[in-house]
């Protein structure tokens, strides 16, 4: 692994929509600016799940995550990652494993002791 560029967690902000598209469009799931600004709008306010970004000093936001509180019949109350992704230009510089410990803090401080992940092929 190539050594962590100089990248800071934080929450998701609105103003953040264009370069979480171009990042979503990157895992594979078309959107647009106006698309993430309007599921942005729907889940920031929740209290059950977290939107973070990973910004870099001098280039934006290269990763984001989402993680939501997930109840299921056969299991306890989990932390569940819904999604993940890290620029093209940065895999594999540490900057996913930023993005889930600070996930991993989120589901602590909730009480939380299990984290499920889904993931797709690409």
């Amino acid at each position: 692994m190539s050594e962590a560029p100089a990248v800071s967690i934080r929450q998701m902000r609105p103003d953040d929509a264009a370069s979480v598209a171009d990042l979503t469009c990157q895992l594979g799931y078309p959107s647009t600016e106006a698309d993430i600004r309007r599921r942005y709008d729907l889940i920031s306010g929740r209290t059950d799940s977290c939107l973070l970004v990973a910004q870099r000093a001098g280039r934006g936001v290269v990763g984001w995550i989402q993680v939501q509180e997930a109840q299921l019949l056969e299991a306890d109350l989990r932390a569940e990652i819904w999604g993940l992704v890290v620029a093209e230009s940065v895999r594999g510089t540490g900057v996913g494993r930023l993005l889930v410990e600070a996930v991993e803090a989120w589901a602590v401080a909730r009480g939380l002791d299990v984290i499920a992940v889904r993931s797709n092929v690409v």
